[in-house]
């Protein structure tokens, strides 16, 4: 299968177990934190929205404010801003936590001033008065047990949570801090390779974090990971250290996760590339980014490529200026504008070579040539619609290909030449590129590249009035199409079929 038609069942199939388990009794799924999401994702998210409508389904969603969905306007999606709590609807959570309904009118005062209605800050300030010894239960009823005048009471959510964090003993605070920097769910391996102050009491250490209920536990120690509360825990703590200490931590995080994970570090890129970039290890964090692009792209998550491939080039461009990086930011540049012209981004694959074009002929770097005035070319022809300037652009591409011996280059001009010599009515020279790519695929095997060729051709023929050859190969590109899974492809050859 093609990234695209794997992609494209994925989600499908997806889709069906949903539908599927809904058939048997209505099925709630909870996803929560989308702001954090990446674009597969969402993009997987959309897809199941738009097919629950008729469906015993309920989907939730939680996420911040400034977070935009893509999914539009449906009559059936329902968007609830949570507001702050009431004073009454406070009380009762409060009294819900203390575990009796009954609270001193001092106490229940301060809990209301203090949280403003925010249920993670009552939660967490009502354990920080806990610790902090400030409220005690006599009989049925909790009320203050010291003059609040006298001490000092975190009045953010920031302050309760660096407090309680403060109450730990030293190494039980390492380890959150140095937890904080890797992510938010964190291995007992990785965070004893990584801990700086190593202690034999570590258990203890962990114990008491747990007591804390900064961190929950999952698993049996120590094959266990460890997860933030909240993540506002985690930004709070990680906020707390100084960018000195963390760009160390970063680094250290960095080269543990390559040692530990060695053996599958394929699974980990993006997330080592993020420890690396943050450690200022820039030259690390471009070939990493780089390589985790290359994954979303063999699964033909394009958005996600194009991401993480310009995260690799604002690595590059932060290393001192050699001769070898200025040609791996021109490779970069020229992978990014690839990843664009696969979704018909012309306008972005343009902006991604102009700023190295000069550069690559000033090295004379004829490698990656043929994909830059490819780009160059596609703008001119379709968005610019200027043949005079595209047609050299995309001749050029095809020269230095052929010279270079860069067939998918060399793929890429004869096609699209055949395309640009379609629109002008030069059939025959059009025909003669179609059929060059067509030679390329077939030597490449590859059946997209085959269907694509020969739907191309089929539109060559139909023009010159050729039907009954254009019906021929029309329908060997259709049955190829449909046999490669391909959506693009299978809708390309079907329309040109169609058409003869």
């Amino acid at each position: 299968m093609s990234p695209e038609t794997r992609k494209n069942r994925t989600l499908e199939a997806l889709k069906r177990v949903v539908l599927r388990g809904a058939e048997f009794r209505p099925l709630i799924m909870a996803i929560e934190d989308l702001h954090w999401m990446d674009r597969s994702s969402e993009d997987a998210f959309k897809e199941l929205l738009e097919s629950i409508s008729a469906t015993r389904i309920f989907l939730i969603f939680t996420y911040r404010p400034e977070f935009v969905h893509t999914w539009g306007s449906r009559s059936y999606h329902s968007q609830v801003t949570l507001n702050r709590l009431s004073n009454r609807e406070s009380l009762s959570m409060a009294t819900h936590i203390l575990g009796t309904p009954d609270i001193d009118r001092d106490l229940e005062e301060l809990i209301l001033q203090k949280t403003e209605g925010i249920p993670f800050f009552i939660e967490e300030f009502i354990k920080s008065l806990k610790d902090l010894g400030v409220i005690e239960r006599k009989g049925q009823q909790y009320q203050l047990s010291k003059d609040i005048g006298k001490l000092t009471i975190p009045s953010t959510i920031q302050d309760v949570i660096m407090a309680r964090g403060d109450n730990l003993p030293e190494g039980a605070r390492e380890v959150l801090r140095t937890g904080s920097v890797i992510e938010r769910e964190f291995s007992h391996d990785l965070i004893k390779r990584v801990d700086l102050f190593p202690s034999e009491n570590r258990y203890a250490q962990h114990s008491s974090l747990k007591d804390s209920e900064l961190l929950y536990e999952r698993g049996i120690y120590p094959e266990s990971t460890y997860i933030f509360k909240h993540a506002l825990t985690r930004e709070v703590v990680y906020d707390s250290i100084l960018s000195r200490k963390r760009k160390q931590l970063h680094k250290i995080i960095a080269n543990t996760m390559e040692e530990i994970h060695k053996d599958n570090i394929c699974d980990h890129y993006g997330v080592v590339a993020g420890h690396c970039i943050a450690g200022e290890k820039y030259e690390k964090g471009a070939g990493y980014s780089r390589l985790e692009a290359r994954k979303y792209q063999k699964a033909a998550l394009f958005k996600d490529a194009i991401e993480n491939q310009k995260r690799s080039i604002s690595c590059l461009e932060k290393l001192s200026q050699t001769e070898v990086t200025q040609k791996k930011i021109i490779d970069a540049r020229t992978t990014l504008a690839n990843y664009h012209l696969t979704l018909t981004h012309h306008v972005e694959a343009k902006d991604a070579v102009e700023p190295v074009m000069d550069l690559a002929l000033k090295l004379n770097y004829r490698k990656r040539l043929p994909g830059i005035y490819t780009a160059m070319g596609m703008h001119a022809l379709f968005i610019e619609e200027d043949f005079s300037s595209g047609i050299p652009y995309i001749n050029d591409a095809l020269r230095i290909s052929e010279e270079i011996g860069d067939f998918l280059s060399l793929w890429f001009a004869n096609y699209h030449l055949g395309v640009c010599l379609s629109f002008q009515c030069e059939f025959e020279r059009a025909l003669s590129h179609f059929k060059k790519s067509l030679n390329l695929s077939e030597l490449a095997d590859n059946t997209i590249g085959i269907s694509f060729s020969k739907a191309s051709i089929t539109t060559v023929c139909y023009f010159q009035g050729n039907i009954n050859l254009a019906c021929k190969v029309g329908e060997e590109a259709s049955h190829l199409a449909e046999g490669s899974g391909d959506v693009l492809s299978k809708g390309w050859a079907h329309a040109q079929y169609g058409c003869a």
